[in-house]
């Protein structure tokens, strides 16, 4: 099965819920990748994996609870990082992965937003469409009309 007709499948799934779904979704989500984080120690980076949790509250929620989402996956991953290793090179890849994760929330609420917005345009589109083609329709029937003798 194609991975774009999946995600399409889950997307609609979660946008039908009620919003504590995709909040409650992303709250595990982060929690597991913390714990993983964490039990690995500094062998196996995760940060990639603290995006899905980001990803999904800046898609279902909006900008702000995307941010929160990064703010808190900023901390679990320093939480998981500096009792791994020393606070000061942590202190400094702290900085680095709010930046990764901040500009996650930003980049999917604005492709959510220009998703919506493409939609409505569309549909603007559609409708305009169709008042032109009943303007053609009424235009045709009036020269009708005029052009009988």
């Amino acid at each position: 099965m194609d991975l774009f007709v999946v995600a399409g499948r889950i997307n609609r799934r979660l946008e039908a819920q009620p919003r504590a779904v995709p909040l409650l979704l992303a709250g595990v989500l982060l929690l597991v990748v913390f714990a993983l984080d964490y039990v690995t120690t500094n062998q196996i980076h995760f940060t990639f994996f603290y995006l899905v949790p980001v990803f999904i509250s800046s898609w279902y929620l909006g900008l702000g609870a995307g941010l929160t989402a990064a703010a808190l996956s900023t901390v679990s991953w320093y939480a998981a990082d500096s009792l791994n290793q020393g606070a000061l090179a942590s202190l400094w890849n702290l900085g680095v992965v709010f930046g990764i994760f901040a500009a996650n929330a930003f980049s999917a609420a604005k492709l959510k937003r220009d998703k919506l917005l493409q939609r409505e345009a569309s549909a603007q589109l559609r409708a305009a469409r169709a008042r032109i083609a009943e303007l053609e329709a009424e235009s045709r029937a009036r020269e009708r009309r005029e052009t009988k003798p």
